[in-house]
């Protein structure tokens, strides 16, 4: 009977240092924010053609994209620059007086150039464009590089884990604790804030500087992580 007492008596002092270890965790969320400036600049370009015939718009969408590269090469860009992000052709309804008149064919097609955030190159892509042979609704945003993105998002986890390092060291140290060890980390994903685009009527800049008269935005990028730490008395 004395036996079987002092084994459960073992067994209870054993669940108690168990619960006690987990008591004494801390969890804390650590965050990280940076601002980045853009080194890509994206100009878009949304091409419409309205006829009777199906044939007729894709043959006059190809046309106007023809016309558009053969603009851009001879200003010195490359045939691979430019690329479609959206190709569309649907019925042409149209509503009169509540009545639905078929109209023909409505095709819709977005190209898009990606070029550096340099001066020199923006400035000489927005003047192309203004000057293009088709009629088009330009507008352009920017956006971070593949390489630059990660770099920036690197730091910005740097700087979450430290941010909840020195959180936890502070909580720790004020309660009488010290940190031992992490147990548990949960990482999610980061945002990306980009600026907003800017759309681009009968707009033109000149070569000796005058792109300067509007300022880029920077990317907003956070992150966070939540970090656990099993703790101890000083």
């Amino acid at each position: 009977m004395k036996r079987t007492i002092s084994v459960f008596t073992l067994l209870m002092l054993s669940l108690l240092t168990i619960s006690s270890l987990q008591a004494q965790q801390l969890e804390v969320r650590g965050q990280g924010e940076l601002k980045a400036k853009p080194d890509v600049a994206v100009l878009h370009m949304q091409l419409k053609v309205v006829d009777m015939d199906f044939n007729a718009v894709m043959n006059n969408l190809n046309k106007k994209v023809n016309q558009i590269t053969k603009h851009l090469v001879k200003a010195g860009f490359s045939k691979e620059q430019l690329k479609t992000s959206m190709y569309q052709i649907s019925e042409n309804t149209l509503w009169r007086n509540g009545t639905r008149i078929d109209s023909g064919y409505v095709g819709t097609q977005n190209l898009m150039v990606e070029v550096s955030t340099e001066e020199a190159e923006l400035t000489k892509a927005i003047n192309t464009l203004s000057e293009s042979p088709v009629d088009s609704r330009i507008s352009f945003s920017f956006k971070l590089s593949d390489e630059k993105q990660k770099t920036v998002q690197a730091e910005v986890i740097r700087l979450a884990i430290r941010d909840a390092k020195s959180k936890a060291e502070l909580i720790a140290d004020e309660s009488g604790l010290k940190l031992v060890m992490v147990k548990d980390i949960k990482y999610g994903s980061s945002n990306i804030h980009p600026p907003v685009p800017m759309r681009m009527e009968n707009f033109k800049v000149s070569a000796d500087g005058a792109a300067a008269q509007f300022q880029v935005q920077d990317f907003n990028i956070q992150d966070e992580i939540l970090v656990v730490w099993q703790l101890q008395n000083k």
